[in-house]
């Protein structure tokens, strides 16, 4: 969890920085087309917080964490095809 939060800053900061040198650059369209994925990234962050919390709250308990698991396969056992 710690590092899927790290991960989602780490992307953060480099999208932002990407955006900042294609201001400098003069490149306005193409530095707003990544504000998209800014606010992307920033939403996934906060959710990956929101659950690294969580999870430590709990003390990274298995059987509420199994709890958890049966919504998300029913929500991706569609999309994987299973």
């Amino acid at each position: 969890m710690n590092k899927w939060v790290e991960w989602e800053k780490s992307t953060k900061k480099l999208y932002q920085s990407m955006r900042q040198e294609l201001i400098t650059l003069g490149e306005v369209a193409a530095a707003l087309k990544l504000d998209y994925f800014i606010c992307d990234v920033d939403k996934e962050l906060i959710h990956a917080e929101k659950k690294l919390i969580k999870l430590e709250t709990l003390g990274y308990d298995i059987s509420t964490i199994i709890s958890w698991q049966e919504p998300i396969y029913n929500k991706y056992k569609k999309k994987i095809g299973w």
